[in-house]
């Protein structure tokens, strides 16, 4: 468990000591106790902080953007180029975040999935992948769109 809290810089890292057995169905939250080191005493009681807990690690996962997938009326797809073309491919998902879904089946590392211009994104349809404008923030992902 990490954390920060408000005007600090650095992340505090601690420990869970206990935890609410249930999640308030209202809020959705989750009361948690944790312990950390307090070197200095910068920590102050009754301040306020952003904690990120990981529940597990998933080794050798494959992650895609959560816009990158398009519900079907029975399966969820994903486009990927292929030769310079889209195809359509169905997928299993596994668990997901507001901005990743984990892919259980249907992909394999390094196919690149299309993640832009779906509304217009067909089968068979020629793709080019997007070079990054110089001076441009890079982006962790290449950005393909269609060529039409």
């Amino acid at each position: 468990m990490t954390f920060t809290v408000s005007g600090g810089e650095r992340a505090v890292r601690g420990a869970i000591i206990a935890l609410e057995p249930r999640i308030d169905p209202g809020t959705r939250t989750l009361q948690v106790r944790a312990a950390a080191p307090n070197p200095g005493r910068r920590l102050l009681p009754g301040g306020f902080a952003s904690v990120e807990i990981t529940l597990a690690e998933i080794p050798d996962a494959i992650q895609v953007p959560a816009a990158a997938i398009v519900p079907g009326v029975t399966e969820k797809n994903v486009f990927v180029m292929v030769d310079g073309r889209a195809v359509r491919r169905a997928v299993r998902t596994g668990t997901r975040s507001e901005t990743a879904v984990q892919i259980l089946e249907g992909l394999r590392p390094g196919d690149l999935v299309i993640t832009s211009g779906l509304q217009q994104m067909r089968a068979g349809l020629p793709v080019v992948v997007e070079k990054p404008e110089q001076g441009a923030p890079e982006t962790p992902l290449p950005v393909v769109r269609s060529a039409q």
